[in-house]
This record gives C-alpha cells, sequence and structure tokens, in this order.
C-alpha cells in the first residue's frame, strides 16, 4: 500500500451504532482523517477514499484519478461545511512561528493571536493541505 494517499472517513451514526450508544450528535456526520500529512503528498500517487474500518474502499479509475486531485480540496471543504469534522495535521512549532506563518494569510485576524498552540498549529496544517490541493487543481487545469 505504499505510494498511496488514504483519506479515511468515520460515520458518526456508524460508530455510535458500533458502540452501542444510543444518542449522538446529529450535526456532527463524521470524521475525516488522512492517512498522512497531505502537505507533503504527491500528485503522482493515487488517493483512495476508504471507511475507516476498510468496509469498503473507493478506488479511483485512470481517468477518476486525475479528477479526484483536481478536486480534492474543493471537496474536503465541502465535506466540512456539511458537518464533518477534519482531523488536519497539526504543524511542528512554537507559537510565535505558527504566528508568523499564518498571519500572512488572507483569513488572519489579530485576534487569532490569542488562540492556543493547538489551534494554530491545526489551522497551519489545513492551510498547507489546501495550498498542495490548490497547487494540483492549477496545475490540472493549465494542462487542458
Amino acid at each position: 500500500m505504499r505510494n498511496i494517499h488514504f483519506v479515511l472517513m468515520k460515520s458518526a451514526v456508524q460508530e455510535n451504532i458500533e458502540e452501542g450508544e444510543k444518542q449522538y450528535d446529529s450535526a456532527l456526520k463524521g470524521e475525516v482523517v488522512f492517512s498522512s500529512d497531505p502537505s507533503i503528498w504527491k500528485q503522482d500517487n493515487p488517493i483512495w477514499v476508504a471507511d475507516y474500518r476498510a468496509r469498503w474502499v473507493a478506488i479511483p479509475t485512470e481517468n477518476s484519478a486525475q479528477d479526484l486531485h483536481k478536486i480534492i480540496g474543493t471537496w474536503l471543504s465541502t465535506v466540512e461545511q456539511t458537518g464533518w469534522a477534519i482531523q488536519w495535521p497539526e504543524v511542528d512549532g512554537t507559537k510565535v512561528e505558527l504566528i508568523e506563518q499564518l498571519s500572512v494569510l488572507p483569513t488572519w485576524q489579530v485576534t487569532d493571536k490569542k488562540l492556543t498552540k493547538d489551534v494554530l498549529a491545526a489551522r497551519l496544517g489545513r492551510a498547507n493541505a489546501i495550498k498542495v490541493f490548490t497547487k494540483w487543481m492549477m496545475s490540472e487545469s493549465t494542462e487542458i
């Protein structure tokens, strides 16, 4: 399974059924986890979307693999907006280093300096992953 990137999806409903819980937060549809830090993924490697417990795996065909690389960032943003919690990788560094890197982004606000290091590390991890996905999307669209 080397050189394959995985996006793992864990449904909140299924997880609660398996754990025997009667109630769950219906606003949370589930969780998305990456097999590794997406900011270091290579565009040449396929991306597979899989159930967290590997009950199903969506393996792209040759043609759809290029499409998935092209839309992965948009798809993840949509998933995030519809109630899925995405576990973005956290970037290592001091709080000062994280603030320096985040402060150049258009979404940065001065009040963000008050956030904890963990929150800042996840925000930078998200920004770095989205940057890679955007680069893929732009390189795909210019090749057409």
